[in-house]
């Protein structure tokens, strides 16, 4: 009995450990308006590793003179793509282009994919938002703001509690 306690404590804390280190690598969004517009990632873009950026844009009605953009901040630059184009989207069609990005910077990053009607009096706009907290070994993404993260230092404090954990069995055994 006293082993079988021992095994299902010591899965907990494996199962504390991996669910700490994991993160999301992609994710697509998309609001409503004149446009839909949708920008998806290739994988959560950590620090230095360059990652694709696949913009969908959809107009909900003819769209002649339309604008759509990509913009980064300070810590997400653009290496291979046009960030800013001009289209007529016709009603139902598809307008895609890919971007390669990468990050340059740790912390609370945003891409935003903008899309705008640039005829008078036929006016109309959307903007899509990424957020994204970088970091050199992994990445978390969303479409709404992140919360801050108080769990940085969980995944080491938890393999210091296993080691502790062992030892302490070991030492009643």
């Amino acid at each position: 009995m006293k082993y079988a306690f021992k095994k299902i404590i010591l899965l907990m804390f494996i199962s504390l450990i991996l669910f700490t280190v994991s993160s999301s690598t992609s994710l697509s969004t998309k609001p409503t308006g004149p446009f839909d517009i949708t920008m998806s990632l290739s994988e959560a873009p950590i620090l230095n590793k360059p990652v694709k950026l696949v913009v969908n844009v959809t107009s909900r009605a003819n769209a002649t003179n339309t604008s759509i953009e990509i913009l980064t901040t300070e810590g997400i630059t653009i290496i291979k793509g046009e960030p800013l184009r001009k289209e007529n989207i016709y009603i139902g069609e598809i307008i895609q282009f890919e971007i390669t990005l990468k990050a340059i910077k740790t912390g609370d990053q945003e891409i935003v994919a903008v899309a705008l009607i640039n005829e008078p009096g036929g006016s109309g706009r959307n903007a899509v938002h990424l957020y994204i907290d970088v970091g050199e070994k992994s990445a978390r993404v969303s479409g709404r703001p992140l919360e801050p993260t108080t769990t940085t230092g969980l995944p080491v404090i938890s393999v210091i509690l296993l080691i502790l954990f062992v030892w302490w069995i070991k030492r009643r055994d």
